[in-house]
């Protein structure tokens, strides 16, 4: 795939909806044409959920290598969110929906991928954007050390957790990091930009530094990794602000 992708409007069938926590959806949306669908790893969706063509973003989970009709969502469905709430339903009580899609600048291609380390940084759902990307990367020969920073507030949201620790055996290095406090969880806690700027890697400062979560927390991220000595032009996310 070289250049730019149209984005466009398309009639998905709802494959498989399975519940991963007690917030957390997959969603499997398969191409009603059964077509391939093109895209870069690291985009988004536009997915139209009611009458009113109201849409909302949601990154693509799944990796565009090999070529494949499906594409995996990841949602989180908060009983104090009303929009989520009015997707899982619309999901729920349809056998198609409409997307608009591809979407997005933050993304990683066989042309654009940088002769650097790698640094991953998902808050929550936030993991599905660097799950695209870290599936990709596989696929070719990049060769230089990646991490994986996976932030959530308690750590019964953490979700498919086989699949980081299989990226362990593989090569990347992983971080799960929790926010809030708790006697259940053994592993570290923090923020995952405190996190980073603890571990202090030399290769660090040469390092893409990829972020996907709330615009909030990129752009504080962001905001504390220059103030650390990271140069703004190796950080990448479609919520980044202009400096």
């Amino acid at each position: 795939m070289t250049g730019r992708i149209k984005s466009q409007k398309v009639l998905m069938r709802i494959c498989a909806i399975n519940q991963l926590t007690d917030y957390v959806f997959q969603i499997l949306l398969c191409s009603a044409d059964e077509e391939p669908l093109i895209f870069y790893a690291g985009q988004y969706l536009m997915l139209h959920y009611s009458d009113k063509c109201d849409a909302c973003a949601y990154s693509i989970a799944s990796s565009p290598v090999p070529a494949t009709n499906y594409i995996e969502l990841h949602i989180e469905c908060r009983p104090d969110s009303k929009t989520a709430t009015e997707v899982m339903q619309h999901l729920k009580q349809h056998s198609h929906v409409e997307i608009t899609f591809p979407e997005g600048n933050c993304f990683l291609n066989e042309q654009n991928i940088p002769a650097t380390p790698l640094i991953f940084i998902a808050a929550s759902t936030g993991f599905a954007q660097m799950k695209s990307m870290i599936e990709f990367i596989k696929t070719t020969d990049h060769a230089y050390p990646k991490w994986l920073y996976w932030g959530v507030k308690h750590h019964s949201d953490f979700y498919i957790t086989d699949l980081p620790i299989l990226w362990e055996k593989e090569g990347l290095i992983y971080h799960p990091v929790v926010s809030n406090k708790n006697n259940q969880w053994k592993g570290r806690f923090g923020l995952l930009y405190e996190a980073l700027l603890e571990d202090d890697c030399p290769d660090f400062h040469n390092a893409h530094i990829y972020i996907g979560g709330s615009s909030q927390m990129v752009n504080a991220s962001a905001d504390q990794f220059i103030a650390a000595g990271f140069s703004a032009s190796k950080m990448h996310s479609d919520a980044l602000l202009p400096p």
